[in-house]
């Protein structure tokens, strides 16, 4: 069986933080992505999804392709990121407007229902165990450096080995 593709964005900031959203209805946060519309290139579905799940506009932002990456047996991501001002992006300000049908309710939910700003350290209680691996081999490969990640006197690098350690 083929395996399905999901698009979508890792955003940093100078603080070392990673941009995650709350999927609502579980206890996972993890990042902005989703399955491409028919004919729809892997960025432009990244972009959109983005758009959709915490109302952020990126098109104007220089993102990496990080390329296609094994995530769960069933399912492979494709990534893009980019460091950006935290400033820049307000997680208050964040709204998702894509929905889904609660099954036991019925009533339609926002995909996404909270955002944040989340150290690195973090990732580990937050996120499930394929996002962790997904960011600790990303910055093994040398992802702090290409997104020139940085902190007064401290390389993004230099902490790569706290992902997911409290």
């Amino acid at each position: 069986m083929p395996k399905t593709v999901s698009c979508g964005v890792l955003l940093f900031n100078e603080d070392l933080e990673v941009f995650l959203a709350h999927a609502t209805g579980t206890r996972h946060w993890d990042v902005l992505k989703g399955l491409a519309d028919p004919g729809e290139s892997p960025l432009a579905t990244a972009l959109r999804e983005a758009r959709e799940e915490a109302g952020l506009d990126l098109s104007g932002i220089d993102l990496e392709d990080l390329g296609v990456l094994e995530y769960r047996p069933t399912k492979l991501l494709h990534l893009f990121a980019a460091c950006v001002a935290r400033a820049s992006v307000e997680p208050r300000a964040c709204v998702c407007s894509s929905f889904f049908v609660d099954e036991r309710s019925g009533h339609r939910r926002p995909e996404m229902d909270r955002f944040a700003w989340t150290p690195l350290t973090a990732v580990a209680r937050l996120c499930g165990p394929n996002l962790r691996r997904v960011l600790e081999e990303q910055f093994a490969a040398g992802l702090a450096d290409r997104l020139s990640l940085q902190t007064p006197g401290k390389q993004l690098t230099a902490r790569a080995n706290t992902v997911g350690s409290d």
